[in-house]
């Protein structure tokens, strides 16, 4: 996928498709819904908001955008220097969160990744997904 606004590109299953979306109080966000386009109810997706930078990104850019992005916080754990993550189970539903700064062509760029599947056999197809949008940020 290649969305118009995100600064990089990134691999999903062939039956997914995105939608640009928003976000009240991050309106110069970039925003994007995809989505599992053939699972029918409880379809896995993924909400993927990204917000420049003036300069480094600082903790409180990036507890802002997650706090204007998400109804509830998760408690992440902590990978490295720029990114945190959440992994759990609520309702039924696996939840995956990432939270990931990066510099591309000198800007500098906070991610949020948002990722949810309801049935088991989604998971795999999710996490790949949040992987590889992850990894194509340096």
């Amino acid at each position: 996928m290649k969305l118009n606004g995100m600064p990089f590109a990134f691999n999903t299953p062939p039956t997914w498709g995105c939608l640009r979306a928003s976000v009240d109080g991050l309106p110069d966000a970039v925003v994007w819904r995809c989505i599992d386009e053939q699972a029918g109810s409880g379809r896995p997706q993924i909400d993927l908001a990204a917000a420049k930078c003036a300069s480094t990104c600082t903790a409180a850019e990036r507890d802002n955008v997650d706090k204007k992005a998400m109804s509830t916080v998760p408690p992440y754990a902590t990978k490295d220097a720029t990114t945190r993550y959440a992994e759990r189970t609520e309702s039924g539903k696996y939840l995956l969160t990432v939270n990931h700064t990066f510099a591309i062509d000198g800007q500098n760029w906070v991610l949020l990744i948002d990722a949810e599947a309801s049935k088991a056999e989604h998971k795999p197809g999710v996490q790949k997904t949040v992987n590889d949008i992850w990894s194509q940020t340096p």
